[in-house]
């Protein structure tokens, strides 16, 4: 067969923006994917930028150059870009498509213009693997998804949606006396169980989400320039915070560390798996696979939950590979190419799943290159993976560094970070790794 992986990333993106350095490289994953599966041919398709993808530039002088396409958005115009793309793989004249939908900021939506993508490839005949558009536009809408799941019976916070334009609406309009939505919001705000977690609609993860402990924070909040779109209001829940990624009848889930404010931080965190009792970890599989079933789920799913009282509340869900996919190739001692290929031909449903090994994932801010060489060559980790925003302005905007350590046992791991901690002792992130190490013992407990 013939096998096209795709990309979109409808985010505007100059070349030098981004720098991607990872051990083993997504070119080696791939190289080493094709290698053992010689019965099929696989092409790699993307817009511009890809966090899995091989990059062209490190393709160009050897045999799998051919076999990558990196389409430059300027050749994509805003009306017509999922046809131009959809033209260049028809091209390729594929047996079938599979989706790698990403995520980016502002607007958590290429898992949409990549369905658009499959209903084209559809029409052409063409067999694709990707989630449906439905579930995609569901699942962007933070508002829609909380309404979602109250009405199929899943535990989640309480929540109340804020039209942003309505709130506003009566400072330009001289025939109000006063903003009758804006009252009732604040009083139905006022009658919820503090603190508050304020968060934008359609945005990226936990990003911009505001915690607010008062009424009149969260006043403040509502009436500052901060609130410049539709926003959602949910009560905080006190718990252990869990994300789990699923592909196929795969599942794997982490706990996730938390910054000062109570949330997960997608920049500097701690995931570690293997930390629920076994019913807790049926139990949240049994949601998973509702959810599958209820979204007609074909490519990834990911969703993150809050476990109190024994009982799962889910916090939200994303139809496409994840910050925590890394994480879970490496729990299943595979790739991100083997594990979409596995699910798009059903063999995730029929395989036996290996025997999961203790994951640790630290993210700390960007290290030096010649120190993640260090740490490679030490053979301590299971995967390097740093992201760096070549353009940002700011220290918080700089990107980030995931290192991701693999052991049969909580006593591995703990050799493998003081091996580590030799080689990280003099940097300026040292204290933030110690940091994260503290995290790490904490959720063994």
């Amino acid at each position: 067969m013939k096998i096209v992986f795709y990309s979109t990333y409808p985010v505007r993106h100059s070349e030098n923006s981004k720098k991607i350095t990872a051990f083993p490289t997504a070119n080696e994953e791939f190289k080493k994917f094709c290698r053992r599966h010689p019965q099929d041919s696989f092409f790699c398709v993307y817009e511009a930028f890809s966090y899995f993808m091989p990059q062209t530039e490190n393709s160009k002088t050897d045999d799998f150059s051919k076999n990558v396409i990196c389409i430059p958005q300027t050749s994509l115009s805003e009306d017509s870009s999922y046809r131009t793309f959809v033209s260049t793989i028809q091209k390729l004249k594929p047996d079938l498509c599979i989706a790698f939908s990403l995520w980016a900021e502002p607007y958590d939506w290429i898992s949409s213009k990549d369905a658009l993508i499959k209903e084209e490839l559809l029409k052409l005949g063409i067999k694709t693997v990707c989630n449906r558009l439905e579930a995609s536009q569901l699942c962007f809408d933070k508002n829609a998804s909380s309404e979602f799941f109250a009405k199929n019976g899943y535990l989640s916070p309480k929540s109340l949606f804020v039209n942003h334009n309505l709130f506003f609406c009566a400072g330009s309009n001289k025939n109000v006396t006063c903003n009758v939505y804006k009252e009732a919001v604040l009083f139905q705000a006022g009658k919820m169980n503090f603190p508050l977690i304020i968060k934008e609609c359609t945005g990226l993860s936990s990003l911009g989400a505001e915690v607010v402990h008062t009424f009149g924070e969260c006043k403040a909040y509502l009436e500052s320039k901060k609130n410049n779109g539709d926003r959602i209001i949910q009560e905080y829940i006190e718990g252990r915070h869990f994300g789990a990624e699923l592909s196929g009848d795969s599942v794997s889930i982490f706990e996730l560390s938390l910054n000062k404010y109570g949330i997960t931080s997608p920049k500097q965190s701690v995931k570690l798996n293997k930390t629920l009792l076994k019913k807790q970890e049926q139990d949240l599989i049994k949601i998973l696979k509702k959810l599958k079933s209820e979204l007609f789920i074909e490519g990834c799913l990911q969703a993150d939950f809050i476990l109190k009282d024994d009982e799962w509340y889910i916090i939200e869900m994303n139809p496409r590979l994840s910050g925590m996919t890394h994480c879970a190739c490496a729990e299943s001692e595979t790739s991100v190419f083997e594990r979409l290929y596995k699910n798009a031909l059903g063999e995730s449903q029929n395989s036996v799943p290996p025997k999961k090994q203790q994951i640790l994932s630290i993210k700390m801010s960007v290290l030096e290159e010649k120190i993640l060489k260090k740490i490679d060559e030490a053979q301590i980790t299971k995967k390097i993976f740093q992201l760096e925003n070549l353009e940002a302005k700011q220290e918080r905007e700089k990107g980030y560094c995931e290192l991701i350590f693999a052991g049969k046992d909580a006593g591995e791991i703990r050799e493998k970070l003081c091996r580590a901690e030799e080689i990280l002792s003099s940097e300026k992130n040292f204290l933030e790794f110690k940091t994260a190490e503290l995290q790490f013992e904490s959720m063994q407990k």
